[in-house]
């Protein structure tokens, strides 16, 4: 997959913390081609695209509404993780 960002645990647990949460959304938004939303928004823009048109994954089930506390914080656990993979452009069938 050309489009597919393998994403290493370990470089979103490197990443500068806030209140000392590890973050995947903001880890995200570091990459090329995915940018943050303004002040106030807790989006992820990816090659333009509007924050409502993300699917979200979680095992091979959909996520909504993944941010918190006004978008500070999103829901996932980075300990929980144990691989991430952003599609910025084609993504498989299944």
């Amino acid at each position: 997959q050309m489009s597919a960002v393998e994403v290493p645990i370990t470089q979103i647990k490197n990443i500068p913390t806030l209140f000392g949460e590890n973050d995947l959304i903001k880890a995200l938004q570091l990459l090329p081609g995915v940018q943050s939303g303004t002040e106030g928004s807790a989006g992820m823009y990816v090659r333009g695209g509007g924050p409502d048109e993300n699917l979200l994954l979680l095992d091979g089930v959909p996520l909504y509404n993944v941010n918190h506390m006004l978008g500070f914080f999103s829901v996932f656990n980075s300990d929980a993780l144990k691989n991430v993979t952003l599609y910025k452009g084609s993504f498989p069938a299944r």
